[in-house]
């Protein structure tokens, strides 16, 4: 162990915080929406980085309530992600060089989301990207999704190293809890000047706006 760090492992979220997956999301939505005869109508950009789980999303953002419902268009949404959500997700332009910094500084890296992990798997490994990564946690590895702490623990139990070695980087409070609960330290990205961090009562060492900044917080 490195003690002139602070940190063994640096973990992230995937969706709005290394990666813009937004044109995916809301494709995946009109077209599952419109599988089941019913209107989607976008909420905007603000909604789909809040963090919250797509049936969660999907029960806000539709005009029926029964869950039966929401769970087939979950499912269409699936299928259609099947197809295009790789295509229609990129990385943020810092990602890639930040990564590759952090990595050669001998940190562990990881990703903890609630996304499903095959799906950041196939984006990350079509784009030779994920020999970058040493874990990923998506919702199929998690008994209870961010902002539980079962996510952040499980890969920093891969990791070998403990919560106080270890900083979480998120886009919203769901991961700012998800930190707080699992006892890493946390640092809240806010990539399109969103202001989820504003309103929330959270404990976070800084907000940055680019992965970049990472470097001078480390």
């Amino acid at each position: 162990i490195d003690m002139s760090k602070k940190y063994d492992a640096i973990l992230f979220d995937f969706d709005f915080t290394l990666a813009d997956a937004s044109e995916g999301i809301e494709h995946c939505l009109v077209e599952a929406f419109k599988a089941m005869d019913l209107d989607f109508v976008s909420p905007g950009m603000e909604n789909y980085t809040q963090g919250i789980t797509m049936i969660e999303f999907i029960k806000q953002h539709s005009d029926v309530t029964d869950p039966d419902v929401h769970e087939q268009i979950r499912l269409k949404y699936m299928e259609f992600a099947d197809v295009v959500m790789s295509d229609m997700t990129k990385l943020f332009d810092d990602t890639h060089e930040s990564l590759l910094h952090l990595k050669d500084s001998g940190y562990k890296l990881g990703v903890v989301s609630n996304k499903y992990r095959f799906r950041i798997e196939e984006y990350l490994e079509r784009n030779n990207y994920i020999h970058l990564f040493d874990t990923i946690i998506g919702m199929e590895d998690m008994a209870n999704p961010k902002p539980a702490p079962d996510g952040i623990l499980m890969a920093i139990n891969n990791i070998g190293t403990s919560a106080e070695r270890s900083l979480f980087i998120g886009d919203n409070p769901i991961d700012a809890g998800a930190a707080r609960n699992a006892g890493t330290d946390f640092i809240g990205i806010s990539r399109f000047g969103h202001k989820h961090f504003e309103s929330a009562e959270i404990e976070f060492l800084t907000i940055i706006n680019t992965l970049e900044e990472l470097k001078s917080h480390l």
